[in-house]
């Protein structure tokens, strides 16, 4: 209707062009220099722009009135001229003052050229603006000392409102935005603290602040101290004493109780030596306190003493050093010996070459420089001058000792001898009897009766004695016996004497001799050294019988063992020894040996026998060893379910014996077994010749196990991909056979069949082996597959679904054991009542409860846009239909306003008949507008309806009866409200289209209706506070058929002016998929073919942007599969 009425006057300017020629028309266009608030008392000069809105007539002269708040204000005349069409500049109305509250500055023009104004609507214009209360900043706070945290106060006032923001500015590089903050400073100094409030409406004021951080006092002191004790000490503070308040003196702070004062400079006296902690504290002027403290140490003097041993003449005399001292260290030793002798070592050794009385003295230092000295006598006494001889003898005999040492002048002498083999003695001339031969040092020790002693050594030497040993072999009969002499000696034996028992005697060394008898001789040897030292021993020597060797042995196979029986013996003796030749190369010493020859022939086999004393005999003996028969055969590794075959191929066999590795046996020549289980299996063939000979061959056989073929399967739906799960074991390789001349490879096939009904399905499983195993059931798919959301079974979810809602509304059926709303197919039995479609009302359960209910469209929220192939599609209607159009209230429009548009169907003359639901898509550009909302309040369907609505892809709509009743009827079914936004620019062309796509109207038959589509659309031209409907004919419709389309759909415009045109494709996401270059296209009717395959278009939702010189208008299509 705002069109039509827009037309109207368009036309009746246009018809009557001489009522507009010569007319004065002026009117505010602007008032300048004001914004919608301020902070606080403000004067403002009031600005306004005067437009000449004639057609042809220029303005000389205009008066113009304001108004604050409906009081009118000194009026004032613009004297200027001002063309046809043209605005004045900026030019001073007046001048206003403003305090706290909200004010309309209302302004307008009167009297243009002294003449009336012949169009009042345009001749005011005004402004809302508010004066907020500033608020008011202030802390407080108290100066500090550093490292002492200062409490800010917040003290900000306001008079109205509150305030919300706070920032302080601690003037070291910190900040903070709490209300009451705390700050510690580290620096002494002075810091600019600022304080910056800000209201709830933005008004904002600050406050600066000096803040001292007082200094610490600087402080210390000086004393005297040294070595002495009790020692008084003066102490004296420095620093900056004149800052000073109060001192607290600590004299002795290591210790409890401390000694304290508040004297200014104290005096104490330390009556011990050690280390002192002595502490100052002070308060300055400001209370800044600070503390000093070290420690001072009194040294002690150290305490000299020494002990010695008193010594002989000549002998090293040992100082120890006894010194001490308290709480320090000694560091430094000097002792003074006769003739002019020191030492700085703590504990020296010195010798006195003489005896007689001498002094020594000792001086210590401490670390500190404190010394101490002492004084001592010291005695040497003389030393003994001993002396002996002694003669060399043999092991056995005394050696006598003869001392020589001369007695002294005064005192008597005592002896001690060590003889150097761990043996001493105390008397003057000992005789000594030695253990071993050897060198012996030996020593005499003199001591006098003062202790004094002294030393003198000599070697003497015990000769060894001689061992006299020997050794022989009892031999037996016929033998010579060999006599070894091993008699040992350190030195050289110079003679041997044997005598052997039978009368018979030899001087040699090593003598060889025989005896005529068996029997027991007693041998014995002399052996004498050069230094006459004599030993002698005697031994037995017997002479023994031989024994007898002899054994029995049967002839045999070869590779088979030759027993061979011992029968040797001996006459009182016993044979101890036996040594076997085989007469191949290999002998032993076993009494029966075992032995196996590996090569057929006749072998000499011969036996050593020797009894316990020695003797041997000899005897030997032949052999025949013969050929064996040679075992074969020949068998392959098999599946478990199989018999495993064996085929001889031995030579010289006559019988069979197989061993199958499981405790089964065969006596057949070429045999066949069946094994009960899987692994690897030792299969043996023994076989026998006519010489009883034994051959036999091991082979290993494999038995392989048989994969498992498992799996499970249920029906499913047509649409549904099933995912096949192979269950078994031990498989490599499968293959899947699904009933329909198709199959996989994969162990976990999925597949889609493309047609319902019973499929046998096949696996067939293989391992490494070869071996195999299957398995079949049988599934069927099925068509009528409840999609939750699809209540239409169109196979897409959309706003249509709430129609079929509405149609099935209150029915009941089979409720469903999953009743999850996730985008899946269910099977379910059919319900009573089928749509006109052939879809079956259970598809309008979504929720599986058995009942449609207006809980059955959250599956459609949930699952929105998903899709199947479609069933059918929706068209737009033609002329003489009912119209389902847009209506846009709006004569004017402001960033920030709701454009509010009217969906209607049907007219007086032409109305919606039959009407049961209504379903459709409202395509509007969203970078235009910002919240929306819908109200049916007032539809013409009544109130007994479902209504949904969705902003997926677009603003898709619907609302439908639930009581089973057609309505007849035209008008309003539906309100929409867009918030335009703020943000537009105005030296932009904006072009607002709104287009209604996608629409389905039924009966409750189901029957389409099909109605007329009428868009609408507006513009918002240069000035963004305005709109202007009338330039809806520069752009033209853009009109897509078929939409939503399979293959291709046919996109029309018709041009009033040469354009130029471009066209861009986005998916949903907001990707370019096809951009069609820029063109300069001529007037009239223009086409589009878009074909789905040559620009690869996959099913789903498009949005189309043509645009003409500048200026875009946006569409929706739908593919389909």
């Amino acid at each position: 209707m705002a069109l039509i009425r827009i037309l109207f006057i368009y036309l009746f300017i246009q018809l009557i062009p001489s009522f507009t020629f010569g007319q004065s028309d002026a009117g505010i266009v602007y008032i300048d220099n004001l914004k919608s608030s301020y902070c606080g008392d403000v004067s403002r000069d009031i600005y306004v722009r005067v437009k000449n809105f004639a057609s042809t007539k220029q303005l000389d002269t205009v008066s113009i009135g304001w108004s604050i708040n409906g009081t009118s204000q000194t009026a004032k005349q613009y004297i200027k001229a001002i063309k046809a069409g043209d605005t004045s500049p900026s030019f001073k109305l007046g001048n206003a003052n403003f305090t706290k509250g909200s004010y309309i500055i209302k302004v307008w023009t009167y009297k243009p050229n002294n003449s009336v104004d012949t169009n009042n609507l345009n001749d005011s214009n005004s402004s809302v603006i508010t004066i907020y209360d500033l608020p008011i900043a202030g802390f407080s706070f108290t100066n500090r000392c550093p490292d002492t945290a200062i409490s800010f106060v917040d003290t900000s006032t306001i008079g109205s409102g509150s305030i919300t923001d706070y920032k302080w500015y601690f003037g070291d590089g910190d900040s903070s935005t709490a209300k009451l903050v705390s700050h510690l400073y580290k620096i002494a100094g002075n810091y600019n603290v600022k304080l910056v409030v800000r209201s709830n409406h933005g008004c904002v004021d600050s406050i600066t602040q000096k803040v001292t951080v007082y200094p610490l006092p600087k402080i210390g002191f000086i004393s005297n101290y040294g070595c002495d004790d009790y020692t008084k000490v003066q102490f004296n503070a420095s620093g900056d004493t004149g800052n000073i308040q109060k001192y607290f003196w600590y004299l002795d702070y290591s210790n409890f109780p401390t000694k304290f004062t508040l004297q200014k400079s104290p005096v104490n006296t330390y009556k011990s030596s050690g280390k002192y902690k002595i502490k100052l504290d002070v308060i300055s002027k400001n209370g800044c306190w600070n503390s000093f403290s070290k420690t001072i140490t009194f040294y002690s003097k150290p305490k000299s003493e020494f002990t010695y041993t008193a010594v002989c003449e000549g002998d090293s005399m040992y100082f120890t050093n006894n010194s001490s001292i308290t709480n320090d260290t000694i560091v430094g030793y000097q002792w003074i010996f006769p003739g002019g002798d020191t030492s700085d070592k703590k504990n020296p050794v010195y010798v006195f070459a003489k005896s007689g009385t001498y002094t020594v003295k000792l001086i210590t230092t401490s670390i500190k420089g404190c010394k101490d000295s002492i004084s001592k006598s010291v005695e040497v006494h003389d030393k003994p001058k001993p002396s002996f001889s002694a003669t060399n003898a043999c092991l056995q005999n005394a050696i006598s000792f003869v001392n020589k040492t001369v007695a002294p002048v005064l005192g008597t002498y005592s002896y001690s001898w060590n003889f150097g083999d761990g043996k001493t003695s105390n008397s003057e001339n000992p005789n000594h009897n030695y253990t071993a031969a050897g060198v012996y040092l030996v020593t005499l020790k003199a001591i006098s009766s003062l202790g004094c002693l002294d030393s003198v050594t000599q070697f003497v030497t015990v000769y060894s004695l001689p061992k006299a040993d020997f050794t022989y072999s009892n031999d037996c009969v016929d033998s010579m016996l060999n006599f070894v002499n091993t008699s040992t000696i350190a030195d050289s034996i110079s003679s041997y004497k044997w005598y052997f028992g039978d009368g018979k005697t030899s001087t040699e060394k090593d003598p060889f001799k025989a005896f005529s008898a068996t029997g027991i001789y007693n041998v014995s040897l002399i052996v004498k050294t050069k230094n006459g030292c004599i030993d002698s021993i005697s031994k037995n020597v017997q002479y023994y019988t031989r024994p007898t060797s002899l054994f029995t042995v049967n002839n045999t196979c070869i590779n088979s063992i030759v027993e061979l029986v011992n029968k040797s013996y001996a006459t009182n003796d016993s044979i101890v020894k036996y040594s076997w030749d085989f007469g191949d190369g290999d002998t032993s010493i076993v009494e029966n040996p075992k032995h196996i020859y590996d090569s057929i022939g006749r072998y000499k086999i011969v036996l050593h026998a020797t009894s316990s004393f020695g003797c041997t005999d000899t005897f030997s003996q032949f052999v025949t060893i013969y050929p064996l028969p040679t075992a074969k055969f020949n068998t392959i590794n098999i599946c478990i379910r199989d018999s495993a075959h064996f085929t001889e191929s031995s030579i010289s066999a006559q019988q069979y014996i197989w061993d199958f590795g499981d405790k089964n046996i065969s006596h057949f020549k070429n045999a066949s077994h069946k094994y009960t289980k899987a692994g690897t299996y030792d299969v043996k063939l023994k076989v026998i010749n006519s010489l009883g000979c034994i051959d036999s061959m091991s082979k290993q056989i494999e038995i392989f196990d048989v994969p498992e073929a498992i799996f499970s399967a249920h029906d499913i739906c047509l649409s549904e991909t099933y995912q096949f799960t192979d269950a078994g074991k031990g498989a490599t390789s499968w293959l899947w056979k699904f009933g329909d001349d198709s199959y996989s490879i994969d162990q976990n096939p999925a597949y889609k069949y493309n047609s319902a009904g019973k499929y046998d399905v096949w696996l067939i499983v293989s391992n490494d082996n070869g071996c195999k195993d299957s398995v079949m059931h049988t599934i069927t798919v099925d068509s009528t597959c409840v999609w939750p959301g699809d209540a239409n079974a169109d196979r897409i979810v959309d706003n249509k679904d709430i129609l079929a809602i509405g149609i099935a509304y209150a029915d009941t059926g089979f409720a469903r054991t999953d009743t999850s709303t996730s985008w899946k197919g269910n099977l379910v039995k059919n319900w009573n009542n089928n749509f006109s479609s052939g879809a079956n009302y259970k598809h309008v359960d979504s929720d599986g409860d058995g009942l449609v209910s207006y809980t059955d469209t959250n599956a459609v929220t949930r699952n929105y846009t998903k899709t199947h192939p479609k069933k059918y599609n929706t068209n737009r209607g033609k002329s003489g239909d009912p119209e389902l159009k847009i209506e846009i209230q709006n004569d004017s429009l402001k960033a920030g306003d709701e454009l509010i548009a009217y969906i209607t169907l049907g007219e007086n003359a032409l109305p919606a008949k039959d009407v049961y639901g209504i379903a459709f898509s409202l395509n509007y550009n969203t970078d235009y507008f910002g919240a929306v909302k819908v109200d049916y309040t007032g539809n013409w369907l009544g109130n007994n309806i479902i209504t949904y609505q969705n902003s997926t892809n677009a603003l898709d709509l619907a609302l439908t009866k639930t009581d089973h009743k057609n309505t007849t009827g035209f008008g309003k079914i539906s309100t929409v409200k867009m918030l335009l936004k703020k943000d537009l620019n105005p030296e932009i062309l904006h072009q607002i289209n709104l287009e209604i796509t996608d629409n389905l109207i039924i009966s409750a038959d189901e029957e389409q209706i099909p109605v007329n589509i009428i868009d609408d659309s507006i513009q918002i031209i240069k000035e963004p506070n305005s709109v202007n409907k009338t330039a809806k004919t520069l752009q033209p419709e853009i009109k897509i058929y078929p939409n939503p389309f399979k293959v291709q759909t046919i996109i029309s415009y018709n041009l009033w002016k040469t354009a130029n045109v471009q066209m861009v494709i986005f998916d949903m996401s907001g990707k370019e998929k096809i951009v069609m270059p820029s063109a300069l296209q001529n007037p009239g009717n223009q086409q589009f073919i878009l074909e789905a395959n040559q620009y690869n278009l996959k099913s789903g939702i498009y949005l189309i942007k043509v645009e003409i010189d500048g200026l875009p208008v946006y569409k929706k299509i739908i593919k389909l599969d």
